[in-house]
């Protein structure tokens, strides 16, 4: 890296890097899960429709019991977790889903949010470079470079 402005390409790399990596999610293993495995990992990803942000695997409402047995039942069957959560969110609505999805509308949004951080991130490191640079003015003259020898060896 070659002065200041290489370091901010990097920060800016970096912090685009990472709004990437959250928008696209974490990658997942192809290793078998087991059936509580998997019915847990629909339940995390499902929210009560009755209560405000509580998840399904948390609440102890009849109607979440009820929904978790449903969800059991199905992956015995064979559906997959994405069949699972497409059928309760036809059912309830998108307030049932605990991750906002990453389409139409959120896709803005989410854009909007990496565009800030990315935005903030550039701004702050310029106003930090501007900060740390030393002010270089006129060389000394003659005579000042005399008076501040005198003082030195004094």
């Amino acid at each position: 890296m070659r002065g200041p402005r290489g370091w901010i390409a990097l920060g800016v790399l970096v912090a685009a890097l990472g709004a990437g990596a959250l928008l696209l999610g974490g990658a997942s293993s192809s290793a078998p899960r087991t059936l509580e495995a998997r019915t847990l990992d629909v339940e995390q990803r499902l929210l009560c429709p009755q209560c405000t942000n509580k998840r399904l695997d948390v609440c102890d409402l009849a109607i979440c019991q009820d929904m978790r047995r449903e969800i059991r039942t199905r992956l015995e069957q064979g559906q997959s977790e994405s069949e699972i959560i497409a059928f309760f969110s036809g059912r309830f609505g998108e307030r049932v889903l605990a991750t906002v999805p990453k389409s139409g509308f959120n896709l803005w949004l989410w854009g909007w949010v990496v565009g800030s951080v990315v935005v903030v991130g550039a701004l702050g490191a310029r106003w930090l470079l501007a900060r740390t640079r030393v002010a270089v003015g006129a060389p000394l003259a003659d005579d000042d470079d005399r008076w501040l020898d005198a003082q030195l060896r004094s």
